[in-house]
Order: structure tokens, then C-alpha cells, then sequence
């Protein structure tokens, strides 16, 4: 195996509400979305008391009725125990709180996602949004661009059930007895604020989530939230603890298929950042915005949440060299920031 190849599992793809079992007591789900990649894929962690699932879908109607069909025929004997949520975004949580409420489980998740989810998802009642405005104008964004990212600011609640009332913490280090076996919380950065991972060294098994998927890389974006964060370093110095994982392990991803060649993998994504960071770096001999640094990145048109989505990532890129000291960052005549060696 090179050092960037993976080699994927022989395992069925399971078809909506099917079950496809990975290894004894435990089972991949793949649930629909209407958001590229469509799918996502969520797993079934069976113990002797009954069941914990493992991140839920979006919050629709059609991922309810897939639920309760797996419900009905999983849990006739053994309840739901638990809902754990790797992270916040709508196609891991969309349904946990509709799911504890239905079935009186527990809800686990770290405690930065749950607070900045109850933040994020309780939506926005303010009439004045200037916070949003000055950082898109500072990125460089025309007023077209603008309102297209602030009519969408706060639109994912709408695919998120209310969250449950009260939690159970998950913290680094933490490990979850399920079925006699460990599995080990593992805490990344960078996609989300405090993403879990869960490692089962009886099974040498990964539920990455989010962190690590097998063909694209995670999102990672600098949002209004904390436009002067660099989500990138964090996501780069949390990769490295995942070396110290079997390099033979198999990688249950949130989207695609389930994989052997974590470390491959890692140098893959490495990788990938690097090229993106010296192609901005070299960019940076002229002063550039935040908006123009698209293209160099990417290299193609993009628009609706892909240009979103590419925004924040391109900023996370900026960001990065700038709180590394490569690159300087001042306002131009306009207001916007340019950054620039």
C-alpha cells in the first residue's frame, strides 16, 4: 500500500433502513439527505441491555419513518439506551431529540457541541445583523453574496429536531462500556468545536464521524460565530493523536465507505491542506480578499451552499498563515481585509 492508498472494506452498502452488520454488535445504517454527498451514514451499537445509535440523520419526516421502521424490529426486546452525537451539524443530531423524547434515551455528546448547538439552533430574533454583514463585507463579498449567505444563516435548525434538555458529557480519554467492550471517545477539532471519535480496541474499529472521511476532506471553515479563529491549525495539530491508532484499523466514516488505510488516509489530508496553503501563500505576493483566494483553492465556479461552504474554508486557509505569521492582514479602502506577505 503507497502512502496515500486505502483500500476499502467488502462490506454491503445498506440500502435506506437496512442494516448491514460491520462486526458483532454493530451495524451501519445509511440514511438519505438532500445535500451532497445524499447520504450519511449512522451505526447501531447493540449491548446486552439494548441499543445506542450512533449520530441520526437530518430531522424530516422520511428519516423519522426510517427510524421507526429499524426501531420496530431491532428494539422489540431490547430498548434504546442511548443517542450518541459525534457532532452537531443537522445530518448527525437532526433527530436525537426526537429520537430521547420517543424512546426516553440518554444523550451523549461533548460539551462545546451541545452549547454551541443550543446556541446555533435556537436561530437568530435580532433585526439587526450587522455582525454578519461587516464580516462577509470584510471577506470581500458583494452585497448580492451577502444577503445569499445571511438568508441562509441559521436555515439548518430547520432540519434539527429541539435538542434534549439535559446531557451526558463526552470528554477525551472518556471511554463508553457497550456490550463489554471499550470504546474510546477521541476528540478532533476543526470540522466542528469538539468533535467525537469513538475507538474499540477489541474490535480495532473507528467511527471517525466527520473527522476523517475516505475520498473528500471535512469541511473546515471559519464562521461569524469566531471570525478570527483558525480552525484549520486546530484541525491539523488534532490529526496527529489518530496516528497513534492501529494504521490496520477499520474507518467507519460519516459519508462513504467504510476503509482500511488510516494513517494513508491522514498523510492523504495532510497533504491536501499543504498544497492549498502554498498555492495561497504565493498568491499573498499581491494583497488578495478573502473572496478571491476561491478561485486559487479550488479552481472552478462554484455557487449556492458551495460557494458557502468554500468561503469559510478558503478563510480557515487564510487564517492559518496569518496566525502563523506568513502572511499580514490589513483593511483596504474599502473595508475589506487583504491579506499579503
Amino acid at each position: 500500500m503507497s502512502e496515500f492508498s486505502i483500500d476499502y472494506s467488502e462490506l454491503a452498502v445498506p440500502q435506506a433502513g437496512d442494516l448491514t452488520e460491520v462486526a458483532t454488535g454493530v451495524y451501519w445504517i445509511r440514511m438519505p439527505v438532500p445535500f451532497h454527498p445524499k447520504h450519511i451514514n449512522v451505526y447501531l451499537l447493540q449491548d446486552a441491555k439494548g441499543w445506542y445509535i450512533v449520530d441520526t440523520g437530518i430531522g424530516s419526516e422520511e428519516t423519522k419513518q426510517l427510524w421507526e421502521k429499524i426501531c420496530d424490529r431491532m428494539m422489540i426486546e431490547k430498548p434504546l439506551l442511548g443517542v450518541i452525537a459525534t457532532h452537531l451539524h443537522p445530518d448527525h443530531l437532526g433527530l436525537a431529540g426526537w429520537l430521547c423524547d420517543k424512546y426516553q434515551a440518554s444523550f451523549y455528546i461533548t460539551q462545546r457541541e451541545y452549547l454551541t448547538a443550543r446556541a446555533l439552533f435556537k436561530g437568530n430574533n435580532r433585526e439587526n445583523n450587522w455582525e454578519l454583514t461587516q464580516f462577509y463585507h470584510r471577506c470581500g463579498l458583494n452585497t448580492e453574496q451577502m444577503e445569499d449567505f445571511i438568508k441562509n444563516t441559521g436555515s439548518l435548525s430547520k432540519i434539527t429536531a429541539p435538542l434534549p434538555i439535559c446531557y451526558e458529557r463526552l470528554e477525551e480519554g472518556q471511554e463508553l462500556n457497550i456490550a463489554g467492550r471499550r470504546w474510546q471517545i477521541i476528540i478532533g477539532y476543526g470540522h466542528s468545536p469538539e468533535h467525537a471519535c469513538l475507538y474499540c480496541p477489541e474490535l480495532n474499529i473507528l467511527l471517525s464521524g466527520d473527522q476523517i472521511l475516505p475520498k473528500i476532506s471535512p469541511n473546515i471553515s471559519v464562521q461569524s460565530l469566531e471570525p478570527n479563529q483558525s480552525p484549520l491549525s486546530e484541525y491539523l495539530i488534532s490529526m496527529e493523536k489518530f496516528f497513534k491508532l492501529p494504521k490496520d484499523c477499520l474507518v467507519l466514516p460519516s459519508h462513504g465507505d467504510p476503509f482500511y488505510g488510516l494513517h494513508n488516509r491522514l498523510n492523504q489530508l495532510k497533504a491536501g491542506h499543504k498544497k492549498d496553503l502554498d498555492g495561497l501563500l504565493e498568491a499573498c505576493e499581491k494583497p488578495i480578499r478573502a473572496v478571491d483566494s476561491i478561485d486559487i483553492i479550488y479552481k472552478r465556479e462554484l455557487k449556492g451552499i458551495q460557494f458557502r461552504l468554500a468561503m469559510g474554508e478558503a478563510l480557515a486557509h487564510l487564517n492559518h498563515l496569518w496566525k502563523q505569521g506568513l502572511i499580514k492582514r490589513d483593511f483596504d479602502e474599502d473595508g475589506c481585509y487583504r491579506y499579503q506577505k
